[in-house]
């Protein structure tokens, strides 16, 4: 980060701790402990200033909540339709769905985020319990 306020260090070391796949209102509820007076506005712009930055990553998926992701390493991720858990997927890249991308549209490709959607294990419990 080449400048930084308290507010994007508040925000990045949460998300590079954090494994939860955080929306902005868990973000700002957890940064507002150590800086009381930070606004949610101020979540916002900085979560799209790291984003833009490529210091973190958007999870934009439909029908949810935007979600924010600190761990840059390539992976995918699975949610849970029932409680909306993310969970990281570290798997290997989908290098021919890559090539054909690329044969296809005639883009050049530099990343690939997939979504798997399923039940968690602790939903899968409460199901088979009721």
């Amino acid at each position: 980060m080449i400048r930084s306020t308290p507010q994007q260090r508040a925000i990045l070391e949460y998300l590079q701790g954090s494994r939860a796949h955080p929306a902005a209102d868990m973000i700002y509820e957890h940064v507002r402990q150590d800086l009381p007076k930070v606004s949610m506005g101020t979540i916002y712009r900085n979560l799209e200033n790291l984003v833009r930055d490529g210091h973190i990553t958007k999870l934009d998926m439909p029908g949810a909540q935007k979600r924010y992701d600190g761990d840059l390493r390539a992976h995918h991720h699975v949610r849970c339709d029932l409680c909306g858990t993310i969970a990281d997927l570290f798997a290997t890249e989908p290098t021919q769905l890559a090539k054909t991308a690329e044969s296809e549209t005639g883009f050049t490709i530099h990343g690939c985020q997939i979504l798997f959607s399923g039940l968690c294990s602790s939903c899968q419990k409460q199901s088979a319990e009721a």
